[in-house]
């Protein structure tokens, strides 16, 4: 049987592909944060799946994590290592604490390449070619390509994702291990309703009155948004395939995503400017 290590496996995107890799055979090895979680999955998801409880940012937690993984797995090696957990802070750079600024980098950024490094020894690289080596795959963002206004924070760290990616696959390309970004726009998850509040932090500043209309634009990220099991399904693409695509971007609208991507800067500034004048006279 075939094992994937998932990071953030209690809600969205990660706990939709631990079900959905299960459901096809695979053990799955889930990071959790809280006892009480990983409980509750175990017991939800039966057989076949071990809940790991460690916060990606504590590195003594990750390490420990990693050599229980290594004696259960014996002499085989992981299939891939899905790194899922993340958090997403907004708000304008000019008044971002940075305390909330460091936090996104230290989840996003230092925690991903805690599990990165404590884990890539279990996807193979010192096994014979014969037996092809597993794995990473990196869940990044459409905001590690496209930077929209007020996502400063979180779109630094999904950029730095990105370039993490793209230099790991390449140190790693000798010993046979493929490194993959996977870029989800909007899903449909339950942190839309928890990002909804009324949000006093910038009063005061100049971007109050426009910040004010945040909940209009999750309600806007809601409508385009996709399920998560479509992203569940990519990933499960990229680890039996051969040769995935390096960075592959699953959103309602893709075509968008990468017409922006083709276009200069200043004419993707004025489109993101011209959509929010939208969504906020829409609403």
């Amino acid at each position: 049987m075939d094992s994937v290590l998932i990071t953030g496996v209690s809600t969205g995107i990660g706990l939709e592909t631990a079900k959905y890799l299960k459901a096809l055979g695979y053990h799955i090895f889930g990071s959790v944060r809280k006892s009480n979680e990983a409980a509750a999955l175990e017991q939800e998801m039966g057989p076949g799946f071990t809940a790991l409880i460690f916060d990606i940012r504590d590195r003594a937690a990750v390490d420990q994590a990693a050599d229980k993984v290594r004696r259960m797995l014996g002499s085989q090696y992981l299939r891939a290592v899905v790194n899922n957990s993340g958090i997403a802070i907004s708000g304008p750079l000019q008044h971002i604490s940075i305390d909330k600024f460091r936090e996104q980098q230290e989840v996003n950024v230092i925690g991903t390449l805690n599990v990165i490094q404590a884990f890539l020894p279990l996807l193979g690289a010192v096994k014979s070619q014969t037996d092809k080596p597993g794995k990473m795959i990196n869940i990044s963002s459409v905001s590690g390509r496209i930077a929209r206004p007020f996502y400063g924070p979180y779109a630094a760290s999904k950029h730095a994702i990105e370039a993490m990616t793209i230099s790991l696959r390449r140190e790693l390309m000798d010993f046979g291990i493929d490194v993959v970004a996977i870029e989800p726009g909007p899903t449909k998850s339950q942190a839309y309703q928890k990002a909804k509040y009324d949000d006093n932090t910038f009063e005061g500043t100049i971007y109050h009155d426009l910040y004010q209309h945040k909940n209009k634009f999750i309600e806007f990220a809601q409508k385009v948004s996709i399920p998560a099991s479509e992203v569940a399904k990519l990933i499960h693409e990229t680890i039996v395939k051969s040769k995935p695509k390096a960075r592959q971007i699953v959103v309602a609208k893709k075509w968008y995503i990468q017409i922006l991507t083709l276009l200069p800067d200043r004419v993707v500034d004025k489109l993101i400017t011209n959509q929010m004048k939208g969504i906020i006279h829409k609403g």
